[in-house]
């Protein structure tokens, strides 16, 4: 089983922020896998700094659910 954390980043108008790995097709919610010991929030904190260098307001986050997928 692979364990992900994933963002959905919204602007005023409701558009939602995608990102496409480099050398391929498909467009993804921005996050990626905990490293050793990572909560969730600080493995999502960590991936939206190296993938996007952004950095989240904790407080701004809101759990969305827990999902699971073949």
């Amino acid at each position: 089983m692979i364990e992900i954390v994933a963002a959905v980043i919204r602007d005023l108008e409701g558009r939602v922020l995608l990102v496409r790995k480099r050398g391929t097709l498909a467009f993804m919610q921005p996050g990626g896998k905990r490293d050793g010991g990572e909560d969730d929030l600080t493995a999502l904190a960590r991936e939206l700094h190296e993938e996007l260098d952004c950095c989240l307001e904790a407080s701004s986050a809101v759990h969305l659910g827990t999902f699971e997928a073949p």
